[in-house]
């Protein structure tokens, strides 16, 4: 049986924190991300032209989280970073921004291995 991790980032606009700017995901593992609001503040997580989810924007309410849920099959794997020391800026990665109404706060990106 597959244990499903979920990977953390925590957002807090009172100390700026985001702990995770680069996120690496096993789809062989199922892993997932976890966006958890540490404040009384609503985001939204937005990405870019292409998402490995199966949507291309979470909504993270105040004080709680959401899931991204595993990636897609089809989602395209980075073969040149490692899960120990990726690399921001390769073309394979998903960018994606974390807003707050209309206030863009952080543009981040996530990595898929197989």
């Amino acid at each position: 049986m597959t244990t499903v991790t979920a990977v953390q980032i925590r957002i807090d606009t009172r100390k700026k924190l985001v702990d995770r700017e680069l996120v690496v995901l096993s789809k062989r593992n199922k892993d997932e991300v976890e966006w958890v609001s540490e404040d009384n503040v609503n985001y939204s997580v937005r990405f870019h032209k292409r998402t490995p989810f199966h949507a291309h924007e979470f909504h993270v309410p105040a004080n709680d989280g959401a899931l991204s849920g595993p990636p897609l099959a089809k989602a395209e794997a980075c073969e040149r970073c490692s899960y120990e020391s990726p690399v921001r800026g390769h073309p394979e990665h998903y960018r994606y921004e974390i807003w707050v109404g209309e206030k863009l706060m952080l543009d981040s990106e996530i990595v898929i291995k197989p």
